[in-house]
């Protein structure tokens, strides 16, 4: 079982890809503590699509070790969720705002509210 950390993007552009539904890796990394729009976040792609629980965890701790402080981004599907969260909030959210919801989803397992 193998695996392969692809080129950086930042935050945002990785964010609109997965509101027009161009993501090819499901599992992304970054190095950081707080969550900025334009950090570098990496996409990891591995030689099998199916593992066993415990096969996930051995492979998640070789990638998180592959640098200094990687850690496992939110997956696509709570990126959306925290997107139309703020939009239900207000159309036209600010770049700050949705910086704002990304780290307060991530710290407290729940949506902000504006």
């Amino acid at each position: 079982m193998s695996f392969e950390i692809g080129k950086g993007i930042s935050l945002k552009e990785h964010i609109q890809r997965c509101i027009r539904g161009d993501t090819h890796s499901e599992w992304m990394i970054f190095s950081g503590i707080d969550l900025t729009l334009d950090m570098l976040v990496f996409p990891v792609y591995l030689d099998v699509c199916d593992l066993y629980s415990d096969e996930y965890g051995e492979i998640e701790d070789q990638v998180l070790s592959q640098g200094d402080g990687y850690g496992n981004l939110l997956n696509e599907d709570q990126l959306l969720d925290i997107v139309n969260n703020l939009l239900s909030q207000r159309h036209n959210y600010t770049d700050k705002e949705l910086e704002a919801a990304l780290n307060y989803y991530s710290r407290y397992d729940t949506f902000i509210e504006l």
